[in-house]
């Protein structure tokens, strides 16, 4: 049985009930700035994760032919 893709499927559908309850109570500032707040935690995850790479030439190749 797939338990992790029941475990995700109810952790996206339980954030998703939660963030549409909370919406009246997120200012509108935050609101604002959340697409700025997600791209620099993906962009730090992604610097983070490019340090541990042994072979980063096919990395950089991969990038630019993707």
């Amino acid at each position: 049985m797939p338990v992790g893709v029941i475990v995700n499927c109810l952790a996206i559908s339980l954030g998703g009930l939660i963030g549409a309850l909370a919406r009246e109570r997120i200012p509108e500032k935050i609101k604002q700035n959340l697409p700025v707040i997600f791209s620099v935690c993906a962009m730090a995850l992604g610097i983070t994760l490019i340090v541990g790479v042994k072979n980063l030439p096919p990395v950089v190749l991969a990038l630019i032919l993707g």
